[in-house]
């Protein structure tokens, strides 16, 4: 290893470490990982990272806890070595939306998890379109929620799309719609979402879209169970939708997510590598490696 800044592949996201060390043309490295029969996770750093600058990618997707602890012993390992700065790029930011008690006697994970990673040794926290910006108020160290929505805009317009129209499925989602919008050049608009706060049951309500024969681009952040982008397609699809289309950050895609999407018109589903192993059609290494040259 030869370069000051060092980019380390936590054992959730060696395809992304890879990427983001080649857009920086810098070294990675890869961790010794393994998991003990009872569970425990052990990590080892081949080589010394001391007075260096590390950028450890580890993405905190399912199964979220196992990751985020990696991700602990990564940092501490980093510090323990004597690592310069330490930069956490945490793509999916697990427990995000868990951000207040919105009822009595419930644990704020958001801001444990916050402590936990400053605790451990991070000096630059770097994430990509977190389901609640409102948890990053709980990092004292320098933090960013960067957004991958322009690279996602930039590939669809590599698409044949059909006057396309883009969607929020939810007002949590309309700076995204508006990015993907700004850069395809066309309309958007955004539906209501209600969720119940005990169950999580999920309800949609769409605005009054002239959608006929037009492509309708759905957009959100995270995908996890689908349900919110299938109530969306569904009116999209009523309304005359030639096809729907969701592109999302986070594709978590959680057990029969791909089989409700598709149920529920659904024709393609657009991800990023922020989760391994699912569609990545769409890669977030520039807009990391980008940040990175702007924090050193």
């Amino acid at each position: 290893m030869t370069h000051a800044l060092l980019i380390v592949s936590g054992p959730a996201s060696p395809t992304l470490a890879r990427r983001v060390a080649d857009a920086m043309k810098t070294d990675v490295m890869q961790l010794e990982h393994k998991v003990f029969p009872d569970g425990e996770t052990y990590i080892r750093f081949p080589e010394s990272v001391a007075g260096k600058q590390v950028a450890v990618i580890q993405s905190c997707y399912p199964p979220q806890n196992k990751n985020l602890v990696d991700l602990l012993f990564i940092l501490d390992g980093a510090r323990e070595m004597g690592a310069k700065e330490i930069a956490a790029i945490v793509p999916y930011f697990a427990y995000a939306r868990q951000d207040d008690a919105y009822r009595s006697g419930e644990a704020v994970s958001a801001k444990t998890n916050a402590r936990l990673i400053e605790a451990a040794g991070a000096s630059h926290f770097l994430t990509i379109d977190i389901p609640s910006n409102k948890a990053l108020r709980f990092f004292k160290i320098h933090s960013e929620n960067l957004t991958c929505m322009n690279l996602i805009a930039t590939y669809l317009k590599t698409r044949s799309l059909e006057s396309p129209y883009v969607l929020a499925p939810d007002d949590g989602a309309i700076p995204l719609a508006q990015t993907v919008s700004t850069t395809l050049r066309c309309e958007y608009a955004w539906f209501e979402k209600l969720r119940d706060k005990v169950t999580g049951a999920v309800s949609t309500s769409g605005k009054d879209v002239d959608l006929k024969g037009r492509d309708a681009i759905i957009v959100d952040d995270v995908i996890s169970t689908g349900k919110t982008i299938a109530n969306a397609a569904q009116i999209a699809k009523k309304q005359g939708a030639k096809r729907a289309i969701a592109a999302c950050a986070h594709p978590l895609l959680t057990g029969d997510a791909e089989q409700t999407l598709r149920s529920a018109g659904v024709d393609e589903t657009i991800g990023t590598d922020s989760i391994e192993s699912r569609p990545q059609l769409v890669s977030i290494a520039p807009v990391l490696a980008e940040a990175l040259r702007r924090i050193w």
